[in-house]
């Protein structure tokens, strides 16, 4: 077993189809709105991004084995998706296991991993401080860690654990994980196998952009949003909701239609001649962590102005303070009412 030390979150055998010259892809940096050009095995990856050392020494690259085992089933028969090759179940069910492990493995998951996991040990620790027959086993135990204001806690518990239970309540005290990509990869594990399950029992549409279009990537590329997103629907008129979109090349997505609860009509229909890459590019771009990817720079500009017009827009008119505390109704992402590249750009 090889180090694997520089872990791609983002194949490099699927970016690789959005090379220029064979060997290239154009990356922009949406933060710096930089423009660059480099070669998919030397972009977006992080080192030991999947190492897990609690897994032990031989199994420490248990995680980068399994999504690489999963690109080598998947990206084949995605390729013959591409090239108009008929598919099968099994190739599907390929696909659906690759598309779920792309939108598990991004950075960005850890990050909202990070949240549920606060969210979660806030809710315990509101349960503990707030009952007063606990109290006795929590002086306990912060002797035992050896609390600097132990006296103060001793003194008064009740007040101690009161006034702390309002701090919490009001975001005066927050509180912190340990070990968040530990929770990340676990939930990682956890979430592979219902997700592509889920992808698998619906019905997906393969779009094929028009003369003179093309797709964009980036390094969140999987999409998942409603008509109740906030972005209008740029397919309305072939489907009522968008699930899932996945770019597969400059000239092909694949959108899946979750069933809602039900099985779906593992339906294969495909949209030839596309109209609406333009929208489904900026779509790509809302919900991209910093980066997008193509094989076009003029491509990749253009697509950049147009968000920073947008959103500057919204700045001027609605002030991005409110935008970014979540008071403004305006474009949803994963993250909240803004792109995370935005974000952070505004601050």
């Amino acid at each position: 077993m090889g180090k694997k030390t520089k872990q791609h979150f983002v194949p490099k055998s699927y970016l690789s189809a959005w090379c220029f010259d064979e060997k290239q892809v154009f990356i922009c940096d949406l933060e710096s709105k930089d423009i660059h050009h480099g070669e998919p095995k030397s972009i977006l990856r992080k080192k030991n991004l999947y190492t897990n050392k609690d897994f032990g020494e031989e199994q420490k690259l248990l995680l980068e084995d399994l999504f690489g085992e999963i690109e080598s089933d998947g990206m084949p028969a995605l390729r013959k998706i591409v090239e108009k090759v008929k598919i099968d179940h099994i190739d599907r069910s390929k696909i659906a296991w690759f598309i779920a492990a792309q939108k598990a493995r991004v950075p960005m998951q850890m990050e909202i991993a990070e949240e549920i996991a606060v969210k979660a040990a806030t809710k315990r620790m509101l349960e503990n401080i707030e009952e007063e027959d606990k109290f006795d086993d929590l002086v306990k135990y912060l002797e035992k860690k050896n609390t600097k204001n132990i006296e103060e806690v001793k003194k008064d518990p009740k007040k101690y654990f009161t006034d702390l239970a309002k701090k919490v309540r009001e975001g005066a005290f927050s509180v912190s994980v340990k070990n968040k990509k530990e929770y990340w990869q676990l939930i990682m594990f956890k979430m592979l196998k219902p997700l592509s399950v889920n992808y698998l029992e619906s019905d997906w549409y393969v779009l094929r952009a028009g003369k003179g279009k093309a797709f964009i990537t980036s390094d969140n590329p999987v999409v998942t949003i409603s008509d109740a997103g906030g972005l209008e629907n740029p397919l309305k008129k072939y489907v009522k909701d968008i699930e899932v979109t996945f770019p597969v090349s400059p000239k092909v997505m694949i959108l899946i239609k979750i069933a809602g609860g039900k099985r779906g009509l593992y339906e294969l229909s495909t949209y030839e001649d596309l109209d609406s890459v333009k929208e489904l590019n900026y779509r790509t771009t809302s919900f991209a962590d910093r980066f997008t990817i193509s094989n076009s720079e003029a491509l990749l500009r253009a697509n950049l102005e147009r968000h920073y017009a947008t959103w500057d827009k919204i700045r001027k008119n609605q002030g991005i303070e409110q935008i970014i505390q979540g008071r403004v109704p305006t474009v949803n992402s994963e993250k909240g009412n803004i792109p995370p590249f935005l974000r952070r750009s505004y601050k």
